[in-house]
């Protein structure tokens, strides 16, 4: 019995169904992120910076300066309908985070990645469209979107 346990922690099929789903949901998450943070550059026409942030921390997903302005980008997965209250949250944190810091010039572009395309609601968060006196900018993917928009794009890169 001892044997078998020990066996049982040294191979990655005996991993619990909750830890593969938890990695699983980081996986995802990871993947939207970086395609979302894509389609900003390409939206925006700008280099954006990535710092991956993990907890509660004061980072931001990513960061571009154009036309005199910092931008922002806090990115969140929606992967079960979710609501809109995670996004009111981060910008929230943005905005604090922001004010802390003393940037006066600063637009905050949130990004919410929909797994279900069905889930995505219409424009909201109209009632702000600033924070602190920070604007926001909301921008809504589905996930499905995002691959097929750069999927084109990364096999054009690897035919050249």
């Amino acid at each position: 019995m001892e044997r078998a346990h020990a066996l049982s922690s040294t191979y990655p099929h005996s991993e619990s169904a909750a830890a593969r789903k938890n990695g699983d949901l980081v996986r995802r998450y990871v993947i939207a992120e970086d395609l979302a943070l894509r389609a900003i550059q390409v939206q925006y026409e700008a280099t954006l910076n990535r710092q991956i942030t993990w907890g509660r921390d004061n980072g931001f997903d990513g960061a571009f300066a154009k036309d005199g302005r910092l931008h922002v980008v806090e990115v969140k997965y929606v992967s079960n309908g979710g609501s809109e209250l995670p996004l009111r949250r981060a910008a929230k944190r943005l905005a604090s985070a922001i004010q802390g810091y003393g940037w006066k010039s600063v637009t905050i572009l949130l990004v919410a990645v929909y797994e279900n395309a069905n889930d995505m609601p219409g424009p909201t968060l109209s009632d702000a469209p600033a924070i602190l006196g920070y604007p926001v900018k909301l921008h809504r993917y589905s996930i499905e979107q995002l691959k097929a928009n750069f999927e084109a794009i990364d096999s054009d890169v690897e035919a050249q």
